[in-house]
């Protein structure tokens, strides 16, 4: 081209963004992009609320509840202790309602007929551990002791 120096370059004409794409095409990436960005923070929604319910489970379980029950201080011997023996040696615990229905739950051992009870009470024993359910499954009831001096579990129920 006449006058222009060696070396030196025409403005060419910019073409703008979209250009000799149809209108359908463009609305059609605008609603593609829009869907992406909407359902990847729904994603991101959704995976933090399921790891926050996921979380919290192990919350609930740990959770300490009320129990119900009796307890005594004693010896070890339930009935007719001799006079020799100390009375102050065990703690005796009786467990009833959540926390014996929870408990007897707990215990992976088949339950078998409490001949002592009768009326269809089932029974489970674990170790010196024994926990009852009434005939109708209404009723809990679990019973040992804590040797306090040796902190091992005993036995607190005669039958």
């Amino acid at each position: 081209m006449k006058g222009e120096a060696h070396g030196t370059q025409q403005p060419r004409h910019i073409n703008l963004v979209g250009e000799g794409v149809s209108t359908a095409q463009r609305s059609n990436s605008l609603v593609q992009s829009i869907n992406q960005r909407f359902l990847r923070s729904n994603m991101k929604r959704s995976i933090v609320t399921i790891l926050l319910l996921l979380a919290a489970l192990p919350i609930a379980a740990w959770q300490y509840k009320s129990l119900s029950g009796q307890y005594r201080i004693a010896g070890k011997t339930i009935i007719d202790p001799p006079l020799s023996e100390a009375n102050d040696t065990h703690l005796h615990l009786t467990l009833s309602g959540a926390a014996a229905r929870d408990l007897y739950n707990a215990m992976k051992v088949a339950p078998k007929p409490d001949e002592c009870a009768g009326n269809g009470t089932m029974i489970k024993t674990v170790g010196e551990m024994q926990c009852l359910r009434s005939g109708d499954g209404k009723k809990y009831e679990c019973s040992f002791a804590i040797d306090i001096a040796n902190q091992t579990i005993t036995g607190a129920s005669v039958c």
